[in-house]
């Protein structure tokens, strides 16, 4: 029966706060002590076992609900590293494509051995500068994804017309 009255500590350990599981534990081993602790149906406690046995519930529920916080924030923690290293990657990528763009068209421009005319020169100076308009806009988002994790930049949220945005 003592065992039985643990499901519910365990499962509000699990599920809810400390504070709750508090509060479920005390519901417990009151509802336990008036129903099968002898003398029945009262609060009072002639054998000192008893205590301890309260007292070793209130316990196992504040351990697992300890635990089940601890987990909680080390699976958190596991999936911001995830998320990271996806970002990580991915960023990596995105900025690797320009800077090979204009690093090619750079090294066309500098190779003396190759005959370019003026349109094909342009031609090369346009992909170095839209590389580079494209590496600066990746720089920007990054460095306001930062300001925003960090709290320096604050969302403006409101409404808008949906289609003046697709426009």
């Amino acid at each position: 029966i003592g065992m039985i009255h643990l499901i519910p500590i365990l499962y509000a350990a699990m599920r809810l706060g400390r504070r709750d599981t508090l509060i479920v534990s005390v519901a417990s081993v009151l509802s336990f002590n008036f129903f099968f602790i002898p003398p029945m149906f009262t609060f009072t406690v002639h054998d000192v076992r008893y205590v301890f046995s309260f007292a070793i519930m209130i316990a196992v529920g504040k351990i697992v609900a300890w635990l089940s916080e601890r987990a909680a924030i080390a699976k958190e923690l596991e999936t911001s590293e995830k998320l990271q290293e996806t970002l990580l990657g991915s960023l990596s990528h995105e900025l690797r494509t320009p800077l090979a763009a204009i690093m090619g068209a750079s090294s066309g421009l500098l190779t003396e051995e190759l005959n370019l005319n003026s349109e094909q020169k342009k031609e090369l100076y346009d992909t170095i500068d839209h590389g580079a308009h494209r590496m600066q806009r990746l720089i920007d988002n990054l460095l306001d994804t930062a300001r925003l994790q960090s709290g320096m930049l604050k969302l403006k949220i409101q409404e808008c017309d949906i289609r003046e945005l697709l426009g």
